[in-house]
């Protein structure tokens, strides 16, 4: 799915010259986007600071190329796709897919979360990545066990909300824990008018992996 939103006010889209990065720590939510500053002649490609969505970017021959899932990305970049070995092998022993700037794909990567990057325009180059998400973690101590429980029901009942903003249906996964049943629970209450759709699933396990000890 491919869209464009069009910026014409001088907001924190429209000039990001006036504003500077910092406006990007002000952004709440899961995103990545490339806006276009035509004063300027570049792109700057934004990454949420935890990373939930993705941006592949591919330079070459035929320019910039960025999209959210590396299907799409494949799609611009063309040509025959090699796989990068190193990510399979930390993949398929470590499970590990998102940590490194590399993709599965040779010759495309992707934006580290809480970073943007510069595409220059005029010369057809990628700047170095910058950081501009760096989530504080401080310990407060002057808090009683109630106040302390008040403010993590209100941060909670906070994200929610935020997260009810959308303009397509929405729906929560429940997973039969404690976290899935309270964001459906606080769901409902936020939106007593709207439906609220949860979906499950079970996966019937092979039998190799019942035997093996690996589930129960």
């Amino acid at each position: 799915m491919t869209f464009c939103h069009r910026v014409r006010h001088r907001g924190a889209f429209g000039r990001l010259g006036a504003l500077g990065r910092n406006v990007f720590g002000s952004l709440v939510g899961m995103f990545a986007f490339v806006v276009l500053d035509r004063e300027a002649q570049n792109l700057t490609l934004v990454r949420d600071a935890f990373g939930i969505k993705p941006l592949f970017v591919s330079v070459s021959d035929r320019g910039l190329c960025f999209a959210s899932e590396l299907p799409a990305a494949l799609k611009l970049v063309g040509g025959a796709v090699r796989l990068n070995h190193q990510r399979a092998y930390d993949y398929l022993v470590h499970g590990d897919y998102d940590t490194q700037a590399t993709s599965f794909v040779e010759g495309v990567s992707q934006l580290a979360p809480g970073h943007y990057q510069e595409y220059d325009l005029r010369t057809h180059t990628l700047g170095v990545e910058h950081k501009w998400g760096n989530p504080s973690v401080q310990q407060t101590s002057d808090l009683s066990f109630q106040q302390a429980a008040d403010e993590l029901r209100e941060r909670f009942l906070q994200s929610v909300r935020y997260h009810l903003r959308s303009d397509v249906p929405l729906g929560t996964a429940l997973s039969g824990g404690v976290d899935s049943s309270a964001v459906g629970v606080r769901y409902s209450a936020c939106e007593p008018q709207a439906p609220v759709h949860t979906f499950s699933f079970w996966l019937r396990a092979p039998l190799f992996l019942k035997r093996s000890g690996l589930i129960w």
